[in-house]
């Protein structure tokens, strides 16, 4: 049996901080303004009720509620959608577990499917329902569209009052409203109520009260600053390995100078939020409760 000093290989499960970036030193008042809360409690109204009619001098693309339909105009933020989880909330796995859950436990699944295909026209006992609509997953419309009025964030120089007669505008204009700035935007999606799953006693979405408890929150950054940089539709997280190596650092260090054939290569090894991105850091998103960062490692055996 040949010595060898190469390691075959190790798992490693993270579960060290995604660290929030510095934006250029924009931040918001911690906590939304009356005004925005009460936005933010009527916008997210779940499952979200149905349009009603549109006004008659709108196209049919104007109509629709389809992602390729807003990416007519809009085909950056189309394109940075198709690539992000968001596109793929109802993929193979989710719908595959939706359809037994349907028969066993159906009050969990409509409940599963206002945020994983939020819209009225999504849900299967709705009489518009729409069953390609719906295997898109969490569309632009969830977000940006009630009552066919359109709604988005302020301009980037904070100004939120329509420059133009809307009646002249695309789909009438937008409404521009400064709760799309901010992590309670998120949160309804994002984080589990007290009757919510959990594991272990922590509810299996945790991520806007990790926020809350953050550096981040204290310096008045949100969500959006670094999962929506530039204002790109992307929402890299956790699952992106760019953003984990930019917000983690991972230090291995062996525990004896020499090691045996089959020997295991000490039990833990330590991740760190990064210095490279500040210091505000989260937990990442629906990871098991309790869970830490470790890997054990071996030498090979022949």
């Amino acid at each position: 049996m040949a010595r060898t000093a190469a390691l075959l290989g190790g798992a490693l499960l993270l579960a060290g901080a995604v660290v929030y970036a510095l934006t250029g030193g924009r931040s918001l008042p911690v906590g939304p303004a009356s005004g925005e809360a009460a936005f933010l409690s009527s916008h997210w109204r779940l499952p979200i009720p149905p349009p009603g009619d549109p006004p008659p001098r709108f196209s049919a693309i104007e109509r629709s509620l389809r992602p390729e339909s807003c990416g007519a105009c809009h085909p950056v933020q189309w394109n940075d959608w198709k690539t992000s989880l968001h596109a793929r909330t109802m993929g193979p796995g989710v719908a595959g577990q939706l359809v037994e859950m349907r028969v066993n436990d159906p009050a969990t699944a409509a409940l599963c499917l206002t945020c994983h295909a939020p819209l009225a026209e999504q849900q299967p006992d709705d009489p518009a329902f729409d069953p390609a609509l719906q295997r898109q997953g969490l569309v632009c419309a969830a977000c940006h569209v009630r009552r066919h009025e359109r709604f988005g964030p302020p301009r980037r120089d904070g100004s939120v009052d329509e420059r133009a007669d809307r009646t002249t505008l695309p789909h009438g204009g937008v409404t521009r409203v400064r709760a799309f700035l901010r992590s309670e935007f998120c949160s309804p999606c994002h984080q589990f109520g007290p009757e919510g799953l959990a594991l272990n006693g922590k509810p299996l979405e945790n991520t806007y009260e990790e926020w809350k408890a953050s550096p981040a929150a204290r310096q008045g950054l949100q969500c959006q600053d670094c999962h929506m940089p530039d204002r790109r539709h992307l929402w890299r997280g956790i699952h992106d390995p760019d953003m984990v190596r930019s917000g983690v650092d991972i230090a291995l260090a062996q525990d004896r100078s020499r090691y045996a054939v089959g020997d295991e290569v000490g039990r833990s090894r330590r991740c760190s939020p990064s210095p490279r991105r500040g210091s505000a850091t989260t937990s990442p998103p629906t990871s098991p409760p309790g869970s830490s960062c470790a890997s054990r490692l071996w030498t090979p055996r022949d």
